[in-house]
């Protein structure tokens, strides 16, 4: 239950029920009284007209059966008016805001009103979240369901989520040239914050051990072991590609920043 406070909190259940801080219910006594009255009005003129038929005239009797029913009809109309003062969840969550005071007027919501303003309270279930990922261009034809992710949070340090991608759009934003990819999570110590950032790694492909990822700015320095000593045999050149042979006793020291091409063929044993 909410305490009368502006920055109170509650959890609700699923179908649970959130009390309304701004309309106190009161049971529809008058309507209640007034079909009652035109109910026994309308039973004891029916049996005197049962009675004494050529004393009651069926107009009568339908006249009173007519405003009983009317009197029917205004009270289910004020019950139902005053369901709408009970709020029941549609799923189990936490109640993460509340727009309104006890005390203060709600105007019906019309054709122009927004969301934020007609909204009472916000409700969020989080024990699952969905993660969204704008992948460049370049990597889209590798994005694919089922893709591994790994997520981190600066509020979590220390400590590494794994999923997979779930859904993407397959077409780019035409504004900033990437494509959305969603990564559904379990989330059951509510660890993710709804809104919050992560820092997301797709295992997009993979390459052969003996390969060797080389970035913008790279340089491969070859250094001869203790004692020993190597040359090297170029083989191919096309480009910017080149193929060669390091012959000898050596260790491979690399140093990169941004990817730019690849060294394969390594031997690793």
């Amino acid at each position: 239950m909410f305490p009368d406070t502006p920055n109170s909190r509650a959890v609700a259940a699923k179908g649970s029920s959130l009390p309304c801080p701004v309309i106190k219910t009161r049971t529809p006594g008058n309507c209640f009284a007034t079909s009652a009255v035109a109910r026994t009005n309308y039973q004891r003129m029916a049996e005197a007209r049962q009675k004494s038929p050529d004393l009651v005239v069926p107009q009568t009797v339908d006249d009173l059966r007519g405003q009983w029913e009317i009197a029917q009809a205004r009270l289910q109309r004020t019950e139902t008016l005053l369901r709408y003062c009970r709020i029941t969840a549609p799923f189990a969550g936490i109640v993460t805001a509340r727009f309104v005071d006890p005390g203060a007027f709600i105007p019906a919501a019309t054709a122009g009103s927004t969301p934020q303003s007609a909204a009472m309270l916000t409700l969020m279930d989080y024990s699952r979240v969905r993660i969204q990922v704008f992948v460049p261009e370049m990597e889209v034809p590798l994005i694919k369901n089922g893709v591994p992710a790994r997520l981190t949070v600066e509020e979590l340090p220390g400590q590494t989520f794994t999923g997979a991608v779930t859904r993407f759009a397959h077409a780019l934003d035409q504004a900033t040239k990437s494509m959305l990819t969603e990564i559904e999570l379990p989330n059951p110590k509510r660890g993710f914050r709804p809104v919050a950032y992560a820092s997301v790694r797709l295992e997009l492909e993979r390459k052969p051990a003996d390969t060797v990822l080389l970035l913008d700015s790279s340089r491969v320095d070859v250094l001869p072991l203790a004692g020993r000593s190597f040359h090297y045999k170029p083989l191919a050149s096309t480009g910017d590609y080149e193929a060669g042979e390091v012959i000898g006793e050596y260790t491979l020291e690399i140093r990169n920043e941004n990817a730019h091409g690849l060294i394969a063929g390594l031997d690793i044993s």
